[in-house]
C-alpha cells in the first residue's frame, strides 16, 4: 500500500513542515524586506534555514544552499523544473534573466509609454509589479495609508485591502459608521473606481512621467507639504498623483475669504475680502484634503474644503475655512 504524507501545509506569512518520522508539523516564518522579498526562512526550531539576497530583477543569490523552498522574490514562485528558472506572478510568467514577463500587460493601454513586457516599469527599485498586470507603488508607502485610513475610519478600516494588481479596496460593511464616516468613504470609493490610477506617494518629493518621457519633479512644498497632480488638469499625464510629506507642518496659515470677496464691485468700502488664519494640519486629514482635489476636479472647490472638514470633524480638529484657492469662486484645483 502506497502513503502519501501532505508534508508543507501554506498559511500567511510562511508555511508548515511535516515530518513523517516524528509525526510533528515544524513552523517555518518568511522574514521580508520592504518589497516583499523573502529574505529569510526561520524554523521555530532550526534556526535560519534558508537565506537569500537579490538581484534588482530578481535572481536570487546565497553562500546558503536555497532548497527549502521556492517562494523567492517579491514571494513569488520560482519555478525550476526541467531549467525553466520563470516567477510564477499569477497572472503572467517572468524571466528574471531576460528582465521581462512571457506575455504582454493585459492593462498595457493604461501606460502608453512602457513596454508592455517590461517588469516595474524597469524601475524595481521603486515599483512592484503585484500580479503582472498593473504598477503599484512599493508597500513602505502602504503602512502610512493605512495609518491614515485606521485614524480616520476606526475599526472600519478592517475593510480595507490592496487588490491583486497593488489597489486599494473596500469590501467591508458600512453598518454603525458615522454619517461622516459615509460620506468620506464615498468620496473615497468614488477615486478607487475611477478609469484613472490615482498614485499616493509620501515624501518631500516625487518624479513622475509624463505621455512624452519627460520627467517632471513635484515638491511637497510648493502646496505647503503636500500637492495633487491630476490628469485632467495636465494633458501630458495619463494618471493622477498624490504627495504628501509625512513630516508636514503640524501649523499652515491660510488666507480665509470673508463675505466681502464674493461682493462686487470690489471697492474698499466692502471691507477685507482675506483674513489670514493658523489651522492646525497632519497627515492624516491633508491626505483626504489631496484626495478631495480628486473627487471635485473641475468643480467649486469649496467642496473639497467641506469634504475635508468632514475629516477633521472625525479627528476633532477645527474646520479649515474657504481661502482663496479653495471657494466656491475657483474650480482648478491648487494643491
Amino acid at each position: 500500500m502506497r502513503i502519501i504524507f501532505l508534508m508543507k501545509i501554506r498559511v500567511d506569512g510562511g508555511y508548515i513542515n511535516y515530518n513523517p518520522s516524528t509525526d510533528n508539523g515544524e513552523y517555518c516564518y518568511y522574514i521580508q524586506d520592504h518589497i516583499g522579498n523573502n529574505r529569510v526562512i526561520l524554523s521555530e526550531t532550526r534556526g535560519v534555514i534558508q537565506y537569500a539576497d537579490y538581484y534588482p530583477y530578481g535572481i536570487p543569490f546565497s553562500e546558503i544552499p536555497m532548497e527549502e523552498d521556492n517562494f523567492l522574490h517579491a514571494g513569488k514562485e520560482l519555478e525550476k523544473m526541467h531549467g525553466l528558472y520563470w516567477y510564477d506572478n499569477g497572472k503572467r510568467w517572468y524571466d528574471p534573466i531576460l528582465c521581462r514577463f512571457t506575455t504582454m500587460d493585459p492593462l498595457c493601454e493604461k501606460y502608453y509609454d512602457k513596454n508592455p513586457y517590461s517588469y516595474c516599469a524597469d524601475n524595481p527599485m521603486r515599483y512592484g509589479d503585484v500580479n503582472g498586470d498593473s504598477i503599484s507603488v512599493t508597500q513602505e508607502y502602504r503602512g502610512k495609508l493605512n495609518s491614515t485610513l485606521s485614524s480616520v475610519f476606526g475599526d472600519y478600516s478592517i475593510g480595507f485591502s490592496y487588490s491583486d494588481t497593488g489597489m486599494l479596496t473596500f469590501s467591508g460593511s458600512t453598518k454603525g459608521m458615522t454619517k461622516d464616516q459615509k460620506t468620506v468613504l464615498k468620496g473615497l470609493n468614488k477615486v478607487m473606481n475611477e478609469s484613472v490610477v490615482t498614485n499616493i506617494v509620501y515624501g518631500e518629493n516625487a518624479e513622475i512621467m509624463d505621455t512624452a518621457g519627460n520627467t517632471i519633479t513635484l515638491d511637497a512644498s510648493k502646496g505647503g507639504g503636500a500637492v495633487a497632480v491630476l490628469a485632467s488638469e495636465n494633458s501630458t499625464l495619463k494618471q493622477n498623483t498624490i504627495l504628501i510629506n509625512p513630516s508636514i507642518n503640524t501649523q499652515a496659515t491660510v488666507y480665509a475669504v470673508t463675505p466681502a470677496y464674493y461682493v462686487t464691485p470690489i471697492i474698499p468700502d466692502n471691507g477685507p475680502r482675506f483674513i489670514k488664519e493658523t489651522i492646525s494640519q497632519g497627515v492624516n486629514d491633508v491626505t483626504f484634503h489631496e484626495i478631495g482635489h480628486v473627487i471635485y476636479q473641475g468643480k467649486a472647490q469649496n467642496n473639497v474644503i467641506n469634504y475635508h472638514n468632514r475629516v477633521r470633524r472625525i479627528l476633532n480638529l477645527a474646520p479649515r475655512p474657504y481661502d482663496e484657492t479653495h471657494n466656491r469662486n475657483v474650480k482648478r484645483g491648487v494643491y
